[in-house]
């Protein structure tokens, strides 16, 4: 059985970084604007620090 030895290129990860980041940018104007409208939205937060926690895996990928 042939192992897999790929380990992710820095321009792979910084793209992935970016769409994460757009991600969180795009959830929390959802979260604004929803705030502003409805009024307590906590549970749209649930997405943002999942975002967030993509991020930190990504940065400890490129460390391991």
């Amino acid at each position: 059985m042939r192992e897999n030895n790929y380990k992710p290129q820095m321009p792979d990860v910084m793209e992935a970084i970016f769409d994460a980041a757009y991600l969180i940018f795009d959830l929390v104007a959802a979260v604004l604007f929803f705030i502003f409208s409805k009024g307590n939205t906590l549970l749209l937060m649930i997405p943002k620090t999942c975002a967030y926690m993509w991020i930190i895996a990504m940065g400890l990928q490129l460390l391991f």
